[in-house]
């Protein structure tokens, strides 16, 4: 006589389907997008990120100044502006690598975010990355406050 037996669930819980659980993602990451266009632009509450505008203003900067050094190039100058733009004068070095440098780390700046969703681990070396990136400032303009 033949015997059925019900698959058995390690986690003892039922996990959702990918399908739903890709759907979730993407939701997920439309009301994140429109929640930081509206913190970002908007007058009252973009007050609120300038700390964050200022980290990455500076992530992006020192992503053009390792690819110069990294091509040969020297640094003459670098400013961040707190009005948020940022300028880094140097000369020598890639041209090409040293200009694209700037954007495309801040893309994988965001890519490790985005991947801090899914690894605890990630998320622990990533906050310490922010946190530095968001305390070293401070250092350098105690005497201006």
């Amino acid at each position: 006589m033949a015997r059925t037996v019900a698959p058995s669930s390690t986690t003892g819980t039922d996990s959702p389907p990918a399908e739903d659980r890709r759907l979730e993602v993407i939701y997920s990451s439309v009301v994140l997008l429109i929640v930081a266009f509206a913190f970002w632009t908007f007058p009252v509450i973009r007050v609120v990120i300038n700390p964050l505008k200022l980290f990455v203003i500076g992530w992006h900067e020192f992503c053009h100044i390792a690819a110069a050094i990294l091509t040969g190039g020297t640094i003459l100058s670098i400013s961040i502006d707190p009005n948020l733009g940022g300028a880094c004068e140097m000369e020598g070095g890639v041209a090409s690598i040293i200009l694209s440098a700037g954007y495309l780390g801040s893309l994988g700046l965001g890519g490790a975010l985005m991947l801090g969703g899914w690894s605890i681990l990630v998320a622990k070396i990533l906050s310490f990355v922010i946190a530095f990136g968001l305390l070293m400032p401070l250092s350098l303009v105690r005497d201006k406050m």
